[in-house]
């Protein structure tokens, strides 16, 4: 196994004063089983998902940032300028996007393109989901995407005559797209907070 996801199981918690046992096995009950997955939740799901009281949520999500070094800091300005230059960003493949977004879509931000009916939103994230897989020289971070359709307009199609353009290998493209389609609200949720955690942590950096 992985030692770093071995290292990051929930039952690490157990070395801290205030978290047993029970807590452990209700937090696995819920499907958190990993130190990085409390993350993904605010103290009142962990509260509503572990069925534990608030005062024990807020104290696990505090020790899973402090143990993975998320805690909330204070930076000065200049401190604060050189960490958002420093991030990695993902070219749209469209010139005037990426010069009207300081460069193309940036890691940690999220983004919502809106527009009428057939004014290349579904375009834009196909273009994305293949753009992310090209090298850092290139504009993308060589990394795999998940793409979550609500609609049902994802296209391989589409994604074939992108990779195309972009020069990439077709097939290897559309291995490295994960699509899911959920039919409704409580399909999405489950999407978010179950198996899309895993994909996420191992080759994903587009979503």
């Amino acid at each position: 196994m992985n030692e770093d996801v071995e290292q990051n199981k929930i039952s690490g918690l157990l070395k801290y004063p205030g978290i047993g046992k029970i807590t452990i096995q209700k937090l696995e009950k819920a499907g958190i089983l990993n130190i990085n997955d409390l993350l993904l939740f605010n103290p009142e799901e962990i509260m509503e998902k572990a069925d534990i009281d608030i005062e024990k949520a807020l104290h696990i999500l505090k020790l899973a940032r402090r143990i993975l070094g998320r805690q909330p800091k204070v930076l000065k300005a200049i401190e604060y300028e050189q960490v958002m230059n420093s991030r990695e960003f993902i070219t749209t493949g469209v010139a005037s996007i990426d010069s009207m977004l300081g460069g193309g879509i940036f890691v940690w931000d999220i983004y919502e393109f809106a527009g009428e009916y057939g004014s290349g939103k579904t375009q834009l994230c196909h273009q994305l989901a293949v753009a992310v897989q090209l090298s850092r020289e290139k504009g993308g971070l060589e990394s795999a995407s998940i793409y979550i359709d609500t609609e049902g307009t994802f296209s391989p199609k589409r994604i074939r005559d992108i990779a195309r353009k972009f020069k990439l290998n077709v097939r290897n493209v559309l291995e490295n797209i994960f699509v899911f389609r959920p039919i409704n609200v409580s399909e999405l949720e489950d999407v978010v907070t179950g198996e899309i955690r895993d994909i996420v942590r191992n080759c994903v950096k587009l979503v």
